[in-house]
């Protein structure tokens, strides 16, 4: 029991009721329905490999959405000393398109450095990127890596829009 109330002073209003779930326990709101659409952004395919000496190793990757391959960077560790060889290569069906370098039977061989090439090669869907790394070094393994990184198709306004599915904005904040 408490104290009574003072002439001419409210008491403040209670809280509203948190709503509780069968179980007793707070319920939780719902989780907001949140759809990303990867087509429509910059999508960065990385690929590293741990090369064992005096190996050839293989990484594929599947191209999610039609695009444009751009901004290549390769990146050496220093003490590669320029033995490890790699190549990024466009892959359909059993056609091999060379991206970098794009000349037949070349590799890129570096030491200590990342070396961005701005490439524009487009790629479709569900094909394949693939890089070929060798270990020229009898002695060490070495990891390099590579980014390429997929630009979507411009989008040409209505008609692009119109063909794509719709996304329920449910779940997005409103503004």
């Amino acid at each position: 029991m408490g104290l009574p109330p003072l002439p001419g002073v409210r008491r403040p209003p209670r809280p509203p009721e948190v709503p509780k779930d069968l179980a007793g326990e707070v319920a939780k709101p719902p989780a907001p329905e949140l759809l990303i659409r990867p087509e429509l952004y910059p999508y960065p395919m990385v690929f590293r490999k741990k090369i064992p000496p005096s190996q050839k190793l293989e990484e594929f990757h599947r191209v999610p959405y039609d695009g444009v391959v751009s901004n290549v960077t390769m990146h050496f560790p220093p003490g590669t000393s320029s033995l490890v060889e790699i190549r990024l290569v466009y892959l359909v069906g059993k056609t091999k398109y060379l991206l970098v370098p794009a000349i037949d039977d070349t590799y890129i061989a570096l030491d200590g450095t990342s070396m961005p090439f701005p490439i524009s090669f487009p790629v479709q869907r569900d094909n394949r990127l693939k890089v070929e790394y060798y270990n020229y070094d009898g002695k060490y393994e070495h990891t390099v890596s590579v980014i390429a990184i997929l630009l979507p198709l411009p989008v040409n306004l209505p008609q692009d829009l119109a063909r794509l599915p719709e996304v329920p904005l449910s779940g997005l904040p409103r503004t």
